[in-house]
């Protein structure tokens, strides 16, 4: 009785086996096409520099901040307190800025007296004096 047993469990994951196999099939294929219209995300010697750049700020404001690379966005911390929002643009000096906003606790683009775009020492540091007091 035990070994029918094991023969049913078998011919069940054989058939959902064949089902998904389909079914990520399809989805691959969808995925190739994706990946060719994205952005790689950002150059290695680049997200070496965002690194430095952060350590030398973070030193001159006597801040511990951490960063965090997604794809082509650097989210950077205070702690475990956002800050920012840097977007990768294509250039090494184009970078779009979103500060954190801890009314609405979102990361905000359209904010009158932060800067949209810029380099990324300069808008790090515009994030940083706006949540410090020097």
């Amino acid at each position: 009785m035990k070994k029918d047993n094991k023969k049913k469990i078998i011919l069940k994951k054989d058939n959902v086996k064949k089902d998904n196999v389909k079914k990520v099939n399809a989805k691959k294929s969808n995925i190739k096409k994706v990946k060719k219209t994205k952005n790689d995300g950002i150059p290695i010697q680049l997200a070496k520099s965002l690194v430095e750049t952060t350590n030398k700020l973070a030193k001159e404001y006597c801040k511990f901040l951490t960063v965090d690379i997604k794809n082509v966005f650097v989210y950077i911390n205070e702690g475990e307190w956002p800050l920012c929002r840097l977007k990768f643009l294509g250039k090494v000096d184009e970078w779009e800025f979103a500060i954190f906003k801890y009314s609405s606790m979102t990361f905000s683009t359209n904010e009158i007296f932060f800067p949209r775009k810029g380099n990324m020492h300069d808008l790090i540091d515009t994030a940083l004096s706006a949540y410090s007091h020097r």
